[in-house]
């Protein structure tokens, strides 16, 4: 067996010395023509093990020297690699010290002789990648009843496959390392690598790995098959160029990390060497950044070199090396190396680290490794550095503010140090980091602290902010999340800005954001005109500010100036009011003068603009009269009075009639019921009721108000809903303009769908109701239909029951009452169909009922009889049946038109006979 150091002096194979050529013979001519791999086979078994006579292992390498040395002069073209076959799986890191005994054996056998006849060794992974077409059809059972299921896109079972011919097949050298682990890549090798692998073939594996991928065909797919060996490639030296090396640094990490050596060798030197320049590229990750100063660092401790040390801290990035370090690191090597040798790069890491979690977990760390060094120089560095670690602080996150308030109230005077220290560097750091200004201002504004602290803090806090708002843009935008293209338009950092402001009561400062955009508004305007990408126009930020705009109650005088300026850039654009009315009434209750201003912008085009969409004009109806009303003075009062006159008129105006109800789950076509109610609602709540008699003249008027589904489905509807509306308003039905309407409900009521009373039927309702015998079932089924004003009804109920109602209908049969049962339902049902004069009887009843209903809104018989005037008469003699309603003046005049008409055809019917006699 190979002893440990053969194996690490061939693991170095550029200072490894091979086996002697000295007494060897010529090669004679016959054995010149030798093919190689023949001769390799010939003592080398698939596994690399010698199988025949160890003398001709030498004797292949001589006659591969030779072919290649005859290179020119031969019409074959020599082998340029060949591959030998190991037993075992390679390990993840391999090396030829990490190979089993047996494969260690195959190497330390053929290193010699390969390095003795210039020929270079790697271990690699051989892998063939064999591809079959397969297809497969598989029985499955559906609801008991076997059937052909080609599974579609399923997943069949390895052993349903059938081949069908072979797709393509794929041979690869891949993971390829030196004898010492290093990664290398191979540029060129050849096609087939069957034809150089010594006593086997790749496909010869009894388990290859199968993968199976569906074609996308139905029952069709692909079968890989893959054959993998751990070999020993075997290349001459000439062609060392075919091999470059591949990522070094995770190898290069490992063999530090694994080494023991007291001192560097010159390896491990070039190694260190490697990994520092690793470390300074730009592109090195955050994870791998750590793992090479792991390495770096247990190497400096361990050769005692603080110089590498140092290295390693300024090539990883002085900022960046205590958080790539780690604390515990940095506490190794302060344990390792002279304190004194290592403070200077240690303070530098800790003044400029970004991480002050890190910074102060760092000092903890090493107070507690002073103490048990019994270091009376490290112990008084942490102390200096703690007290003035906000001295030298790069950034502060959300997470660092307790620590950060704890140092500045350790402070002798925190607010001065507060406004002379920390916020002007952190000011000048991260000045649009409002998340953590705004943890930290809460911080120093404890209301554990002292009262005199806190009011002389806050105002160094309002000042901090005022010199924070410099770094807020007046017009802020951000670039696209993608691509190029135009600027995307935002007002988030003010919003934000304010919002801090507000809490911390600094309205100043977001004034003077105000003030800038004002000053920068003509340039803003002009770049937006010009379509540059980064500009958008003015009026855009000042109705988004206007919108998020809420200060406190005792902030808003600062923002007068504000209001006025957003007015004249907003209110100048025709369309502004129109297309965001909320936005404008925010900014007009701000001006000095609301109410001219509200009369000045909402015109009577405006006000028809955003008519179209009538629930937005209601809406700013409400909010007009709401949050404008307490603005109004006795000189002022009238116009806003106008203004919301110009609403009503224009809602009034483009209020139809027609308009079907908004719930569409109810099958009933109420003309205008919902919106006309709102109507008269908003009437009421804008305190103008006059303009409720315009809407009630208009629910009157029209060619359908007289029809008997208008009057009975809207009018009798609105007359429903009036009293509960009118209470709410402290009104009544039975006064003006509602009595007035009532009285004209009820007249069409009683002229178009009561009517005059009809005949009455020649049964008495006693008798009717006496056909329900008082049972359980005459009550559920019989009686509701005979009290009905339906003309007919069904019972659908068993013969028992059906028997049962028509024995009690038996004496109904005399008055004209008829039924049947229809036989094609299950169970039979029984179809009752009454005379029609007690249809009739019963119908009118029940009107009756509900016009005396109306009736009644108008209030007792005097203010029935003064709202119904010349009407009332013939409006009662009709509810009481004595007389029948007169005809509509609409229809009198009709029938005297018939009349005039059919007089004149027969006067002129009459000269013609007598011009023709």
């Amino acid at each position: 067996m190979s002893s440990s150091k053969d194996i690490k002096s061939i693991e170095d194979w550029d200072t490894y010395v091979g086996a002697s050529r000295k007494g060897e013979k010529p090669l004679g001519k016959a054995v010149r023509r030798s093919n190689v791999k023949s001769l390799f086979e010939s003592v080398l078994d698939r596994k690399g093990q010698v199988s025949g006579d160890p003398s001709q292992l030498r004797l292949a390498f001589q006659v591969w020297r030779a072919s290649l040395d005859d290179k020119k002069s031969s019409s074959s073209e020599p082998l340029s690699m060949l591959m030998v076959g190991l037993g075992d799986d390679f390990p993840e890191d391999i090396t030829l010290s990490s190979l089993t005994p047996t494969d260690q054996q195959v190497v330390t056998r053929i290193a010699p002789l390969a390095k003795a006849y210039g020929f270079d060794l790697h271990f690699a992974i051989a892998r063939l990648d064999d591809t079959r077409n397969v297809s497969w059809r598989v029985m499955s059972s559906y609801y008991g009843y076997e059937s052909d299921d080609d599974y579609g896109c399923g997943y069949p079972e390895m052993s349903d496959l059938h081949e069908e011919g072979r797709a393509e097949s794929e041979i690869t050298l891949c993971d390829v390392v030196a004898l010492d682990g290093k990664p290398m890549h191979c540029r060129d090798r050849p096609e087939d690598l069957d034809e150089i692998f010594i006593s086997a073939k790749l496909g010869n594996a009894s388990n290859p790995h199968e993968t199976f991928e569906h074609s996308g065909e139905d029952g069709h797919g692909y079968v890989t098959y893959t054959y993998t060996n751990c070999v020993l490639v075997m290349t001459p030296r000439e062609n060392a160029e075919d091999f470059v090396a591949g990522d070094l640094c995770p190898w290069a990490c490992t063999r530090l990390l694994a080494s023991t050596s007291s001192a560097p060798t010159p390896k491990e030197v070039g190694l260190a060497k490697l990994l520092l320049k690793h470390l300074s590229s730009p592109k090195i990750s955050s994870d791998r950044r750590v793992e090479v100063v792991k390495a770096l660092r247990y190497a400096a401790e361990r050769w005692n070199n603080v110089v590498l040390f140092d290295q390693a801290c300024r090539t990883c990035g002085i900022e960046r090396c205590l958080e790539a370090m780690s604390v515990e690191g940095m506490v190794s090597a302060c344990q390792t190396f002279d304190w004194a040798s290592l403070s200077p790069i240690l303070t530098e890491v800790y003044k400029q680290s970004t991480s002050n979690v890190s910074r102060h977990e760092l000092t903890v760390a090493l107070l507690k490794c002073a103490a048990e060094l019994e270091d009376t120089e490290m112990a008084e560095w942490c102390r200096t550095q703690s007290g003035s670690a906000l001295d030298a602080i790069q950034q502060l996150d959300t997470q660092d503010v307790p620590w950060a308030a704890a140092i500045l109230h350790s402070k002798k005077n925190p607010v001065v140090y507060a406004r002379d220290k920390l916020f002007p560097q952190l000011i000048r750091l991260q000045p649009q980091k409002l998340s953590v200004w705004q943890s930290l201002f809460a911080a120093v504004l404890d209301s554990a602290r002292p009262k005199a602290e806190i009011k002389a803090m806050a105002k160094i806090v309002r000042l901090t902010l005022c010199r924070l708002a410099d770094a807020v843009p007046a017009y802020p935008s951000t670039k696209p999340l993608y691509g190029t293209g135009p600027h995307v338009f935002t007002v988030e950092p003010i919003s934000q800005f304010s919002a801090l402001c507000f809490q911390c009561n600094a309205p100043e400062a977001v004034s003077s954001i105000f003030d800038r955009m004002w000053q920068q508004r003509e340039q803003q305007q002009e770049g937006s005109e010009a379509a540059t990408s980064e500009y958008h126009p003015p009026s855009k930020y000042y109705l988004a500010v206007v919108d998020f705009l809420s200060p406190p109650t005792e902030m808003k005088p600062h923002f007068s100036e504000f209001y006025q300026q957003a007015a004249e850039v907003l209110l100048s654009v025709a369309t502004v009011p129109a297309s965001k009315p909320m936005t404008v009434l925010k900014l007009i209750q701000n001006v000095t003068d609301p109410i001219p201003t509200l009369k000045r912008t909402f015109t009577a085009d405006c006000i028809r603009e955003l008519a179209k969409n009538q629930d937005a004009l209601k809406t700013v109806a409400e909010t007009i009269s709401k949050d404008f009303r307490p603005l109004t003075i006795p000189s002022t009062f009238k116009s806003f009075e106008n203004v919301l006159e110009l609403f009503l008129a224009e809602l009034i105006r483009t209020f139809d009639i027609k308009s079907a109800s908004t719930y569409y789950y109810v099958p009933v076509y109420a003309h205008g019921v919902q919106s006309a109610t709102q109507l008269i609602e908003l009437c009421l709540t804008l305190e103008i009721p006059t303009y409720a008699g315009h809407i009630l003249t208009k629910l009157l008027s029209g060619p359908e108000v007289n029809g008997q589904e208008y009057i009975q489905r809207t009018l009798i509807a609105i007359l429903k809903a009036l009293p509960g509306m009118l209470r709410h308003h402290c009104a009544r039905v039975d006064e003006l303009p509602w009595s007035a309407f009532t009285a004209e409900v009820l007249k069409r009521y009683t002229r178009h769908i009561l009517g005059a009373k009809p005949p009455p039927f020649a049964v008495a309702d006693h008798k009717i109701k006496a056909l329900a015998c008082g049972c359980a079932l005459c009550t559920i089924h019989l009686l509701p239909i005979l009290l009905n004003t339906s003309a007919s009804g069904t019972i659908k109920q068993t013969v028992r029951v059906r028997a049962h109602i028509e024995k009690c209908l038996a004496p109904a049969k005399l008055w004209g009452m008829k039924w049947e049962t229809l036989t094609y339902t299950s169970p039979h049902t029984l179809v009752i169909v009454k005379p029609e004069a007690m249809v009739l009887a019963a119908s009118w009843n029940s009107k009756k009922k509900q016009a005396c209903e109306i009736l009644a809104l108008l209030g007792d018989a005097t203010a029935q009889t003064n709202a119904l005037d010349e009407d009332y008469d013939w409006v009662i003699g009709t509810l009481e049946g004595t007389c029948s309603p007169p005809m509509a003046p609409a229809a009198e005049e009709q029938v005297a038109e018939v009349k005039k008409r059919a007089a004149n055809a027969s006067d002129s019917s009459a000269r013609k006979r007598a011009r023709l006699s």
